[in-house]
């Protein structure tokens, strides 16, 4: 009986010796890592992108004939075919009803050279050589000149002086409708300045000089 205790008690003492050895006792405070991941970081996002602003383009006239500041030809004047340039414009703002188109020399007291007025908003530009007319055909009009005459009269500086010529158009809100009696005095550039006001949207100008060959 003693030597079947002694081999019982072995066996016991053996497996208590094993699970003690195999694990760690639940007072002991020590606990079993657990592999870790590094942090993930975002993929990168773009700035969302917008279509740029488009840009707006300025109101500008331009001429195929001369370009700002320098010499009008000679068959734009009085010296040669005495005919009107052409002109083209662009940018005008969407509010537009009509155009004026002005041509003055600031050398000689502003004198008038050629009065249009109402032209349509659709039209962007008049081609040389335009009728000497009250009516154009693009539905514009034409007053008189300080020479007395219906449409365009050329640059004509007395011989040895140079002169500024400035084309001036402007973009109006209206149609307008001239002072008659103001018309009857021969001033239409006149009735046009008087009925322009408060209605000039935008204006652009191009300038030409021209002196007389001696």
């Amino acid at each position: 009986m003693r030597r079947h205790f002694i081999v019982h008690s072995g066996t016991i003492f053996l497996l208590l010796l094993l699970v003690s050895c195999g694990a760690p006792s639940s007072g002991s405070g020590a606990t079993t890592a657990l592999p870790t991941q590094p942090p993930t970081t975002p993929a990168p996002t773009s700035a969302p992108t917008t279509a740029p602003a488009p840009t707006a383009v300025p109101f500008q006239m331009t001429s195929a004939s001369f370009t700002e500041g320098q010499p009008i030809p000679v068959q734009y004047a009085c010296d040669g075919d005495d005919t009107s340039p052409p002109l083209s414009w662009a940018g005008a703002p969407s509010e537009t009803q009509s155009f004026v188109l002005l041509l003055r020399d600031p050398d000689a007291d502003n004198y008038s050279h050629w009065v249009v007025y109402n032209l349509p908003p659709s039209v962007t530009a008049l081609e040389d050589s335009q009728a000497q007319e009250e009516e154009l055909s693009n539905g514009g009009k034409q007053g008189m000149n300080d020479n007395r005459d219906v449409g365009y009269g050329g640059p004509c500086p007395p011989k040895g002086e140079a002169h500024r010529y400035v084309f001036t158009l402007y973009a109006l809100d209206t149609v307008l409708e001239l002072d008659k009696r103001i018309l009857k005095l021969g001033a239409p550039m006149l009735a046009i300045e008087i009925a322009m006001k408060g209605h000039i949207l935008a204006e652009t100008r191009l300038s030409g000089a021209y002196q007389r060959p001696t």
